[in-house]
């Protein structure tokens, strides 16, 4: 894929984006995803529950589309790729930068990073290898 420096900015401010996965009946389904990635064409990396829909989804077909909004009113950028599931030692590893981001005063006693529960056991890392970028108008609402 070729670079692209309005991309690249746009990905950049961009701190929510929406992950777009596909069901078993080929049917779309949209979330918004906090966007911790710096770079648009490396692998992106997503913190999630095993017990998401997202998740049956991805397993049943991995293609997924990042979309967030480009810096060019009425347009947005969709990133095509496939999604994998990360190693569980490297799952380990990110949850805890991603957990203390969300609550930082988890640090102090380290409530829901270390041991085995539910919410520990059920850990997800998304990875998001992409293969395509295209910018794409908004369709106005007709009146």
């Amino acid at each position: 894929m070729q670079r692209n420096l309005d991309l690249l900015t746009d990905f950049k401010k961009a701190k929510m984006v929406n992950m777009i996965t596909y069901a078993k009946d080929g049917s779309k389904h949209v979330r918004v995803m906090t966007n911790y990635n710096e770079d648009p064409y490396d692998i992106m990396w997503f913190a999630t529950y095993s017990y998401t829909r997202k998740v049956s989804d991805i397993e049943s077909d991995p293609r997924v589309i990042i979309s967030f909004a480009s810096s060019n009113e009425g347009k947005f950028w969709e990133i095509q790729g496939n999604a994998s599931f990360e190693k569980p030692e490297v799952v380990s590893q990110k949850w805890v930068w991603w957990y203390l981001y969300w609550h930082p005063e988890a640090e102090k006693n380290g409530w829901g990073l270390k041991g085995s529960s539910s919410l520990v056991d059920h850990r997800r890392i998304i990875n998001v290898k992409p293969n395509s970028t295209k910018l794409v108008e908004v369709d106005s609402p007709k009146y």
